[in-house]
């Protein structure tokens, strides 16, 4: 037993196993139990705020619907609707344009009344018309529409063509086969109730939906992909109480959903909110006090286990830290020494066989490096390959079968220069201006092929930085993705922003677009390859990251972000050195 327990006996690995158990296991188990304790106790506090809010927003939503019906039954027998709707071909011309000017003013008054109200307008099928807040249509409302919007259901809200309405028609019949002789429509905001359920989630990855009971229609306030769909499918087992309120959880894409839902029988619907599970759990506040007393605890056991660390392994290590460091400035005939039996021994005397091993090999492989970097570069210049040739041509082959011989010109013109500028010279640098003009080249074919559906925006080089040597095509790929990820898809409106700036010793060029289909997941794909070094994606922009990384070192390369109108934002760093 002595022979175990002696310390000049004994190897590190169990002193360290040891010594962390006896620090971990207590220090966990309290945790434990107090994570668990506080996550049942914040759960409890959070379903009961979201009941509250629940309850709270759909009684307001109810007041306001319950406003819009009020101010309807009470147009259903107003004097100029009726007259409208039963006499208008008797009324002289003076007294029917009155009366639709009161009329008008009246939709008027029901829209500005209230913030959900998007339009209203009344459907009058004696005179063709359909009198709208501020003008009217000479055509009728479609049958279809005005049987839709007629017809009785249990839900006061109706879903049509995409959107969402609150309708009265006169005389109200049982009878589907009964036109109306005057049908109130009322449309919806969406964007403006979007809005509203928006702000009642009140926290990151929380959301809230209002939906038919029934599920035929949803406004999802902006929940995440897939997410209202699944709301939908849960309707059937959502358990109510007494009340109409209830609470479930479900799952999606791996993620828990904690949700609390009421039914109001007046609107025919049911209002969800929904926050995920893991963000509730992060914020244990109330137990802040019992965790720095635990931290304290914690503190002093490490202080002294860290003091008797130092004894058995930091002095070694120390010793053979500060060898290798004197390596690291270039002294390559240090050799330490250790007299005692334990694992460092062995690390001592590898240490000394590796630096005698880079005594010999140290030019070989310094030589054999910098010839691997002049090869990679080459490489990487090699594999841009322009893969918009056969859009341009067929471009060109529609232009010129069209006969528009202006953009054939241009778009020849373009093309000339383009290929010119990756033929003419095998060097591998170029100056920044020449740099930008053969990336306005590549712009200016794209602009011929998109035909105005993109705003491009250059902003002026600064005088100074036009002659930097920058390595070839390191903007027309980053501007080449922006196009193909980021604007192909947009029909209008699309803007790419290049900016050039300078900040000190380095000059700054951002590439931002607006294009909406930069998801979280993506973005944080390119910047976990962006961190690794053995990528072997050599094109676009992993291509461009890496030959500025060799030509200028850690001071050069890409950064990647989401830019202020949603795209993505490219923004280069080039160390400058003012020519001359």
């Amino acid at each position: 037993m002595n022979a175990i327990w002696n310390p000049q006996r004994l190897s590190i690995y169990p002193k360290i196993v040891f010594t962390f158990l006896i620090v971990v296991i207590p220090v966990f188990a309290v945790s434990l139990i107090i994570n668990q304790s506080a996550a049942g106790n914040m759960r409890e506090e959070i379903r009961g705020a979201m009941q509250s809010n629940v309850h709270f927003y759909l009684s307001s939503f109810q007041a306001e619907m319950n406003r819009i019906e009020a101010l309807q039954r009470e147009y259903l027998f107003d004097d100029d609707f009726q007259k409208i709707s039963n006499m208008a071909h008797f009324m002289p011309v003076l007294d029917r344009t009155n009366a639709f000017l009161r009329i008008e003013k009246k939709l008027e008054l029901l829209k500005n009344s209230n913030l959900y109200v998007n339009e209203a307008s009344v459907d009058v099928p004696l005179i063709g018309k359909i009198i709208h807040s501020t003008r009217y249509d000479e055509t009728p409302m479609p049958r279809e529409k005005v049987d839709a919007l007629s017809r009785k259901t249990r839900s006061p809200l109706i879903r049509w063509d995409d959107r969402l309405y609150l309708s009265s028609a006169y005389p109200e019949s049982d009878d589907d086969e009964v036109a109306p002789v005057f049908l109130i429509a009322v449309e919806l905001s969406e964007r403006q109730i979007n809005d509203s359920l928006d702000q009642i989630a009140g926290m990151e990855g929380s959301g809230a939906a209002l939906l038919a009971d029934d599920g035929s229609w949803i406004v999802d306030g902006g929940a995440k992909s897939g997410l209202d769909e699944a709301l939908a499918a849960e309707l059937p087992s959502f358990a109510y109480d007494s009340s109409g309120r209830g609470q479930a959880k479900i799952k999606l894409e791996g993620t828990s959903y904690l949700i609390t839902y009421e039914r109001s029988q007046a609107l025919g619907a049911i209002l969800l909110l929904y926050y995920p599970e893991r963000q509730i759990l992060n914020p244990l506040n109330v137990y802040k006090v019992l965790m720095w007393v635990l931290s304290a605890f914690s503190l002093a056991v490490i202080v002294g286990f860290s003091y008797w660390l130092y004894r058995i392994i930091h002095r070694p290590l120390r010793q053979l830290v500060r060898a290798f460091r004197r390596v690291e400035h270039g002294d390559l005939g240090v050799n330490v020494h250790y007299r005692k039996f334990d694992e460092f021994r062995y690390l001592y005397n590898q240490f000394n066989t590796m630096v005698n091993r880079l005594r010999v090999l140290i030019h070989e492989v310094y030589e054999q490096q910098i010839r691997n970097q002049r090869a990679e570069l080459k490489q990487l210049q090699s594999q841009i390959n322009p893969h918009f040739l056969y859009n341009s041509f067929y471009a060109l082959y529609r232009m010129a079968k069209a006969e528009d011989l202006g953009n054939v010109v241009k778009m020849t013109q373009h093309l000339s220069k383009y290929y010119h500028f990756l033929t003419r010279t095998g060097m591998d640098e170029v100056s920044l201006e020449k740099e930008i003009d053969h990336a306005k080249s590549y712009v200016e074919i794209q602009m011929i092929r998109f035909q105005g559906q993109i705003e491009v925006i250059w902003q002026a080089v600064p005088e100074d930085c036009k002659t930097i040597a920058v390595p070839r095509m390191i903007l027309q790929p980053l501007i080449e993705n922006a196009f193909q990820y980021g604007l192909e898809e947009r029909k209008d409106n699309g803007r790419l922003h290049i900016v050039f700036e300078r900040e000190k010793d380095c000059l700054i060029i951002d590439i931002e677009d607006n294009g909406n289909n930069l998801t979280d997941r993506k973005l944080s794909e390119l910047k976990s390859l962006m961190l690794t070094e053995d990528f072997t994606e050599t094109t676009g922009i992993i291509n461009v990251h890496k030959r500025l990384r060799l030509r200028f070192g850690e001071s050069g390369g890409l950064c990647l972000a989401r830019g202020d109108s949603g795209g993505l934002r490219v923004t280069l760093h080039i160390p400058y050195r003012k020519e001359g």
